[in-house]
Order: structure tokens, then sequence, then C-alpha cells
């Protein structure tokens, strides 16, 4: 999302000028595999499920005295609940200052030996 719709275009002019949605002709194949896409999951959902059984109702035995979800929604602290959302929010943010204000901090990480590998990890293919 920060390449494509917060930093200024890369390509040459021509290149949008020439952009154009795509024709009927090609929307019409993705319709139909929609519609049957959707169609064949609701009658074959019996097949990998079971006939008129609930999905994953008798996947897990939980014992009565083992009730995590209780303990889980009125034990913790509503903080530790918004945890993983507010460092979601957080590490997105750092991402999109660290891109756009201050790019050399990431280059100059790529510098050190840990950084360079780090780095050589996550864009290998």
């Amino acid at each position: 999302m920060s390449l494509t719709f917060f930093t200024t275009p890369n390509a040459p002019q021509g290149d949008y000028e020439h952009t154009h949605e795509q024709s009927t002709i090609v929307m019409i194949p993705y319709i139909i595999l929609a519609l049957l896409s959707i169609f064949f999951g609701y009658v074959a959902s019996d097949v990998f499920v079971g006939p008129g059984s609930d999905m994953l109702s008798t996947a897990l035995f939980v014992h009565p005295d083992h009730v995590v979800m209780i303990e889980g929604e009125f034990a913790l602290p509503l903080f530790i609940k918004n945890l993983p959302a507010l460092l979601s929010v957080g590490g997105a943010g750092l991402a999109l200052v660290l891109y756009h204000r201050y790019p050399n901090v990431l280059v100059s990480l790529t510098e050190t030996t840990l950084g360079a590998a780090i780095y050589r990890f996550f864009n290998s293919k």
C-alpha cells in the first residue's frame, strides 16, 4: 500500500496515459467462476464435513474443567487483549515513518553484518 498509494509515480507518463479497465469480455469468465465456486462450495460442503453436521463441532474434545475461553475473556486485563492490535498498528506506523521520512536509517541497517543477513533472508526467493 505504501508503494502504491503514498509515493510519487515512478513509471513514464505514457504508461499512465494508456491504463484502462478490463473489457467486459475479460470480466465475464471471472463472474462465472465466482458464481460457480460459491454454488459448488454450498453443494459440496457435505462431502467434506459430513452430511448435516456442524463443521468442526466434534473435531476437538474440550473437557469441561478446561474451558479457557471464559478464562481468556474475563481473567485477562484489557491491555493484554488489545496488545496484538496495538502492536500491529504501531509496527505499520513505524514502517511508514521509516520508509518515507527516514529511508537512510533502513539503508544503514543493511551495512552491518546482521542487517545484511536479515535483508538477504527476507529478499531471497
